[in-house]
């Protein structure tokens, strides 16, 4: 990189301590740096600080989520590279079953970065157009492809800790369908319900193993 023209990276995350973590890092490697903690803010800051680049997280709490921030800077910033940076194995699993990426946007989970250089050798390919090196939701068979969008859209509710009643008023559907659907995704889990183990504990379990726990909706 050279040093007379850094190029600038936003951070558009609404957690401080990985907002942080990533600045140090970006500007030990030469980027120049700046923050925003809601969609808001970001787009001010792409006015103000015009990146080249944006890091943008799939959750900012309420409001536009990362996938709209993501569309919003392909539209009217088109010369910025975007990569997403989550926690979630690909937007299903993030609560968008149907959002898709801009074209050439990366895709990088937190848990597979092991090392800072990682951050910036994924900058590097997103810029080079070589996106396919940074999209780990198309990595091997994902942990709940095997779901359809009902029964994800199901497992993340009792995630949240609903009951069949509340999914069922959510979904505007019946109690014996939210029910339906929870014992396809047993089936589909592999979990046996009348095994040792309680079968709701366990899909959220292996639900909270690859994607944390969500943020309940109201």
């Amino acid at each position: 990189m050279d040093p007379q023209w850094p190029r600038r990276v936003l951070l558009v995350d609404d957690d401080p301590l990985i907002t942080r973590l990533l600045w140090e890092v970006l500007e030990q490697r030469g980027f120049e740096v700046a923050a925003a903690h809601s969609v808001a803010n970001a787009r001010d800051a792409l006015l103000a600080f015009d990146p080249d680049i944006a890091l943008v997280d799939l959750e900012m709490g309420g409001g536009p989520s990362g996938v709209d921030m993501a569309h919003l800077i392909h539209e009217r910033h088109p010369g910025v590279v975007i990569i997403i940076l989550t926690r979630y194995p690909d937007l299903a699993t993030a609560g968008f079953p149907d959002a898709t990426l801009p074209p050439g946007a990366g895709f990088i989970r937190k848990d597979l970065v092991e090392d800072p250089d990682q951050i910036v050798a994924a900058i590097d390919a997103v810029v080079a157009e070589r996106t396919d090196e940074v999209r780990h939701d198309r990595d091997g068979v994902r942990a709940f492809d095997v779901l359809t969008p009902a029964q994800l859209e199901v497992l993340t509710l009792m995630s949240q800790g609903f009951d069949n009643d509340a999914i069922a008023t959510r979904r505007d559907c019946s109690v014996s369908s939210v029910a339906n659907l929870i014992a396809e995704i047993y089936k589909r889990l592999g979990i046996d319900p009348r095994g040792e183990l309680n079968p709701r504990v366990e899909a959220v379990r292996q639900f909270a193993q690859v994607s944390g726990l969500p943020e309940r909706t109201s």
